[in-house]
């Protein structure tokens, strides 16, 4: 399986017909009461390809924003995962509900498109997260080797923070 965030698993695609089109659609999604909304995805770009994806918003019904077109055609570089984040406008915050729909259209034949990732959450100013790699155990008083990413998932840049590790409540 090709996979962006290593869960081993993504949605995939595969054209048998030039001019096919697939849709991946959400549910209903009710935006209200944020102040930035945003979708964040990874899609696996394959430059020079004829697909072409087309993110947008169905706003309950009334309408479509579109929010990120691709045409693969005008990729260029090595072929991989591509990470997109695209903040909902005004109209998709006002709306009683949204639903995201992921469209696909397929110029070629046989090329499989990968579509990863998916995140829908309001971005705030601070938004700090962290994963950590840990070994199965450990010894009391011997050294051990731990690895944590702390990434920053809000809309500032993070300064002047610590990461501290406890063990039975103990700062090591």
């Amino acid at each position: 399986d090709i996979t962006a965030d290593n869960d081993w698993g993504s949605m995939t695609w595969t054209a048998y017909d030039e001019g096919e089109q697939a849709w991946f659609r959400t549910g209903k999604i009710s935006l209200k009461g944020n102040n930035h909304p945003a979708v964040f995805f990874q899609y696996y770009k394959e430059p020079g390809k004829d697909i072409k994806l087309e993110v947008y918003a169905d706003l309950a019904s009334k309408g479509k924003d579109v929010m990120f077109t691709q045409d693969f055609k005008d990729l260029h570089g090595e072929k991989g995962w591509q990470k997109v984040a695209l903040y909902f406008s005004d109209d998709a915050k006002d709306a009683p509900y949204v639903i995201l729909n992921f469209h696909y259209t397929a110029g070629e034949t046989k090329v499989p498109v990968y579509l990863d990732d998916i995140d829908i959450r309001e971005v705030y100013d601070a938004d700090l997260a962290s994963t950590m790699i840990t070994p199965g155990a450990a010894v009391k008083c011997k050294p051990v080797e731990m690895n944590v990413t702390v990434s920053n998932r809000g809309r500032n840049a993070a300064t002047d923070f610590y990461v501290n590790l406890y063990a039975d409540g103990e700062k090591v």
